[in-house]
């Protein structure tokens, strides 16, 4: 397949340019909303930028871990990585063969966390640098949400941009030990195959409840970061919920009129299970105040993990009016 971009820089440069006041991610947790459109999703990919070169020596090829359970701002670090031209590590925190030059540690606001403290006391011998995300700054490691405001949300690479070929990606399956490796052209193609196939264009939201930001199984890191990638590619716009209700699934589905739902298997037989709960006390199946009118919008459910399911995917379409797609 011939890709008409370089690298992912140029995707980001391309929407963060036509439509920087376009909504490119929404992040739903514990802690609210948060919206990116493009052009601040790009400013704040450009600052994380300049501080992993400026600050941190990174360079092509170098090995970036990121242990960070808020998808916005593990969407922004994997993003600054990619235009600098390294390679983001999942998976990996614990395996010490791995050279990594830099990890970001998430510390959960607390001013005496014990486990980041355990964790950093365990790190400091392994990696180069070894950076605090939120929580209070402290004099023991660099502070990325103080040092990265300062820095300019334009970006000028001082090494040769990134090529098709550069390595981007990297994830080991700490029980089996085999690590997945991929190239930015190779996530770029997978993106554009998987935008073709299911006709994903960029007037369509998409969203996804595969954990993006934490250091996990590659099974469940590769379909998040596949959702996340085609969404850039053809400029649509992408929720990533970090817990999933059915009430609330079919909810935020009407109220956003999104286009496509990227779940789980076990996504799906939840889905299932809340319908029948429902029947039995007459209720919607969608839940309170939610009528199939109101989300006709919704194409179709991506289960990526759908292979070897057939039946729990027949079932579910004889209640739901939806096709489900999977990878087979």
């Amino acid at each position: 397949m011939n890709l008409s971009f370089t690298n992912i820089r140029q995707v980001l440069s391309l929407h963060g340019k036509v439509s920087p006041e376009k909504v490119c991610l929404t992040v739903i947790d514990e802690q609210g909303r948060e919206e990116l459109t493009y052009g601040e999703f790009s400013a704040r990919s450009h600052q994380t930028a300049n501080f992993l070169q400026e600050d941190l020596g990174i360079q092509p090829g170098d090995v970036v871990a990121i242990s960070d359970d808020q998808p916005a701002s593990g969407a922004v670090l994997t993003m600054a990585c990619w235009l600098v031209g390294a390679v983001v590590a999942k998976g990996t925190i614990w395996q010490a063969q791995i050279n990594i030059k830099a990890q970001f540690i998430r510390h959960h606001d607390q001013p005496q966390d014990a486990n980041f403290a355990e964790i950093a006391k365990l790190e400091n011998s392994r990696y180069e640098s070894l950076i605090q995300l939120g929580g209070l700054p402290t004099a023991s490691y660099p502070h990325f949400d103080t040092l990265v405001r300062s820095m300019p949300n334009s970006f000028f690479n001082d090494h040769p941009e990134p090529t098709q070929e550069s390595p981007a990606f990297q994830s080991t399956n700490r029980q089996t030990k085999s690590t997945v490796t991929m190239t930015q052209g190779e996530l770029l193609t997978q993106a554009e195959k998987l935008a073709q196939l299911q006709v994903i264009t960029g007037n369509q939201r998409l969203i996804t409840y595969f954990p993006f930001s934490e250091s996990v199984h590659p099974d469940v890191i590769l379909p998040a970061l596949s959702i996340f990638m085609v969404s850039l590619l053809v400029g649509g716009s992408l929720v990533i919920d970090t817990t999933f209700e059915p009430a609330t699934f079919w909810r935020e589905i009407a109220a956003s009129r999104l286009h496509i739902a990227c779940l789980k298997a076990a996504h799906i037989q939840q889905l299932m299970d809340y319908a029948h709960e429902q029947r039995t006390t007459g209720k919607p199946i969608y839940g309170e105040g939610v009528y199939q009118q109101d989300i006709t919008q919704l194409r179709h459910i991506y289960c990526p993990d759908g292979q070897g399911h057939n039946d729990l995917i027949k079932q579910f379409t004889t209640i739901f009016p939806f096709p489900v797609v999977t990878n087979g």
